[in-house]
C-alpha cells in the first residue's frame, strides 16, 4: 500500500528531526569530552608537570616551607599564568633551556609593594637583568647579580611602572641588550660577549604575574610559554572521555527506558537531556575551578607525594586532588612526581633541623641525623671554646644552598679565624617550626653535657607573646646554673611583610627579659632591615628565611657582635 504525499512528507520531516537530534547528541558528546579533558588537564597544571622551569627554592639543601607546594600546587599556575606570590612569595624560577636569544617579550603584572626581576642567567655566578620595581623607590633598576643574590653595577633608571598589565620586550645584537617597556626603550646594557643564557624571574613578597613568554633565537627557533597544560596525548584523552561518556549516557538512557516505556524519538531526547545536563555541570565546575578553587594554596598537599606523611587538608580538596591525579596517571598524561624531581636534579636529602656541628683547625661543618652521633663526641671538645645556637628554621639555615652558606657555619668560621690560638666547636640545635619551649626541653634532656661557654638564642618568630617571656627566663636560668653565657638575638623578618608589627611585641618581651637578667640583646631585625633598605640584592626567600646573600650579610653582622661581647 503506497503512502500518501502527506505521510511521505511527515516521514522525511521525522527523519530530518532524528538526524538533527543524533547530530546534536554526537556534537554534545564531543563537547562534553573536550570540557572534561580540559578539566582534567587544568587539575594537573602545575610547575613540576609543566617541566619547562626550575623552581629555585626547591634546589636548596636547607628546606623552605612551601618549596614543594610551589612546584606541585595548581595555585602557582592558576588561570594559566605564572603567579610568583604563592607560598610566602619571593619565588624564583629559571628556564631549563639555555637560549642564544635574538629577541623576546612577556606580559607581566607587578602589584603594589612588590617587584619583578627579569634576568638572563649566564652562569652560576653571573646574572644580568632588570628589576621592574613597584616597591619603595618605585624606580626601575638594571643590575648584574651574583649567584648568591648580591647586586653589582646597579643603575637606577628614570622610568617607573604604569598600573596594570605591561609588556617588556628585549632585542639583542653583538654589543648590547636593549629593553623596551610598553614599546618605549628604557635602557641598553652593554654585552662583552655573545649572550647564551637561561631566562629567569624572581618577585617580591607579594609576587608578580607573568604570562605569554616569547623568545626568538638566532637560529630561527622560537620558545613560547602560556603556562597552559601541554601534552601530545590530548586527542587520545578526548577520545577516551567521549567513549566513557557515551557509555554512561547509554546506560542511563537504558535504565530510564526500563522505568518508563518510551518511544524511540523520546529515547534520543533522553540521551540529549543527560548529555547537555552533563555539559552544563562540567562547564560550571570548570569555571568554578578556573576562577576560584585553583587559586587556593594548600601547604600540606606535597606531603602525600614527597614524604608519605599524613596530610592535614580540607577533605574536599584532598579527594579532588587524589581522584584527578590517579586518573591522569592512569591515562599517562602526567609523570610521577618523584621521577620528575630526579630528572631535574632537585635535591631529595634536605635538612630541616640540627644537630649541626662545626669544628675548627681546619673548619669543618657536618649535619648529623642522630643525636647519639653528636653526644658521643662531647668528651673530645672539653679543651675547646664551645658555642650553642638555639633557634628555629632561620637558625637552622633554611634558605641556604649548602651548610657552609648558613649563618651558623659562617659565624663559626669567622670566630674560629679570629681566635686561632684555641679550637672552637659550635653546635646548632635549631629545629624548623619549633619554639622556645620545645628547644629548651631538647637542650636540657640531651645536650647539657656539651657544657657550652656561650649560647646564642635567636627566637621570637614562632613563639606566642603569652608565655614567651617565661620560656626565655627558663633557658636563661638554666644557663646561669651551668655557667653558660647567654646572648638574646631578636629574630629578623623582611620589612616587606605585615608580620613585623606582631614581631615587635615579642622583641619588647625579649628586651624586658634581657634587661632583667643583664643579658646582651642583639637587634638583628633592625640590622637586617637597614641592609634591606639599601637594595643590596636578593636577601630573602620569604618573610623569615634568608638567601645565601642574606645569610652572608647576617653572619658578618652577627659574628662582629658576638666577638664584641666575647665568651
Amino acid at each position: 500500500m503506497e503512502k500518501s504525499d502527506s505521510e511521505v512528507v511527515e516521514y522525511k520531516n521525522n527523519l530530518d528531526k532524528r538526524k538533527i537530534l543524533y547530530t546534536s547528541y554526537f556534537l554534545g558528546i564531543v563537547l562534553l569530552a573536550l570540557i572534561l579533558t580540559e578539566l582534567l588537564f587544568y587539575s594537573q597544571n602545575n610547575l613540576l608537570q609543566n617541566n619547562q622551569w626550575i623552581g629555585e627554592k626547591r634546589m636548596l639543601k636547607f628546606s623552605l616551607l612551601g618549596s614543594d607546594e610551589f612546584l606541585l600546587s595548581r595555585s602557582t599556575l592558576s588561570k594559566n599564568q605564572l603567579d610568583l606570590s604563592t607560598f610566602w612569595g619571593y619565588q624564583a624560577v629559571k628556564s631549563k633551556k639555555k637560549f642564544i636569544p635574538k629577541s623576546g617579550s612577556f606580559d607581566f603584572l607587578v602589584p603594589k609593594n612588590s617587584y619583578l626581576d627579569f634576568q638572563f642567567i649566564l652562569s652560576e655566578n653571573k646574572r644580568i637583568g632588570i628589576r621592574l620595581n613597584n616597591l619603595r623607590s618605585k624606580k626601575i633598576v638594571s643590575f648584574i647579580k651574583s649567584s648568591n643574590g648580591e647586586f653589582s653595577n646597579k643603575l637606577y633608571l628614570e622610568h617607573t611602572l604604569p598600573e596594570g598589565w605591561s609588556n617588556l620586550q628585549f632585542f639583542i645584537d653583538q654589543k648590547s641588550l636593549k629593553l623596551f617597556l610598553n614599546s618605549i626603550e628604557i635602557t641598553r646594557i652593554a654585552l662583552n660577549e655573545p649572550l647564551e643564557a637561561s631566562i629567569g624571574f624572581h618577585a617580591g613578597i607579594t609576587g608578580a604575574i607573568v604570562d605569554n613568554i616569547f623568545v626568538e633565537e638566532k637560529n630561527g627557533m622560537t620558545f613560547k610559554e602560556s603556562f597552559r597544560f601541554k601534552t601530545k596525548a590530548r586527542p587520545q584523552v578526548v577520545f577516551i572521555h567521549g567513549i566513557l561518556m557515551f557509555l554512561l549516557i547509554e546506560i542511563l538512557t537504558f535504565l530510564s527506558r526500563l522505568m518508563i516505556k518510551t518511544k524511540s524519538n523520546f529515547r534520543i531526547k533522553t540521551r540529549l537531556f543527560f548529555t547537555y545536563q552533563f555539559i552544563m555541570a562540567s562547564f560550571l565546575l570548570f569555571l568554578f575551578d578556573f576562577y576560584y578553587l585553583s587559586s587556593f594554596q594548600h601547604f600540606n598537599l606535597s606531603k602525600e607525594i614527597f614524604t608519605r606523611e599524613s596530610a592535614v587538608l580540607n577533605k574536599g580538596e584532598y579527594y579532588r586532588f587524589d581522584f584527578f591525579r590517579k586518573w591522569a596517571l592512569a591515562l599517562r598524561v602526567i609523570e610521577k612526581e618523584k621521577k620528575l624531581l630526579e630528572l631535574n636534579n632537585y635535591t631529595t636529602n634536605r635538612i630541616w633541623k640540627g644537630p649541626l656541628l662545626c669544628t675548627s683547625n681546619p673548619v669543618r661543618c657536618l649535619s648529623y641525623g642522630q643525636i647519639d652521633e653528636v653526644t658521643n663526641k662531647f668528651s673530645d671538645f672539653r679543651n675547646c671554646n664551645r658555642i650553642i645556637f638555639l633557634g628555629t628554621s632561620q637558625t637552622v639555615g633554611a634558605g641556604a644552598s649548602d651548610i657552609g652558606k648558613t649563618i651558623f657555619a659562617q659565624v663559626h668560621e669567622s670566630i674560629s679565624n679570629h681566635q686561632r690560638e684555641k679550637c672552637l666547636v659550635s653546635l646548632n640545635l635549631a629545629i624548623s617550626g619549633s619554639n622556645a619551649d620545645e628547644l629548651f626541653k631538647r637542650y636540657k634532656d640531651a645536650f647539657k653535657l656539651f657544657s657550652a661557654n656561650l649560647m646564642v638564642i635567636n627566637l621570637s618568630n614562632n613563639d606566642v607573646p603569652d608565655n614567651f617571656g617565661k620560656k626565655l627566663s627558663l633557658i636563661l636560668d638554666y644557663n646561669k646554673g651551668l655557667n653558660t653565657k647567654s646572648i638574646l638575638v631578636k629574630e629578623a623578618n623582611s620589612i616587606d611583610h605585615d608580620n613585623v608589627n606582631y614581631l615587635r611585641v615579642k622583641h619588647e618581651i625579649m628586651n624586658e627579659v634581657g634587661h632583667n637578667y643583664n643579658v646582651p640583646i642583639l637587634p638583628f631585625h633592625s640590622a637586617m632591615s637597614n641592609l634591606q633598605n639599601q637594595d643590596l640584592g636578593m636577601m630573602w626567600w620569604d618573610f623569615v628565611h634568608l638567601t645565601d646573600f642574606g645569610q652572608k650579610l647576617a653572619s658578618d653582622w652577627l659574628s662582629k657582635e658576638i666577638l664584641k661581647i666575647g665568651f
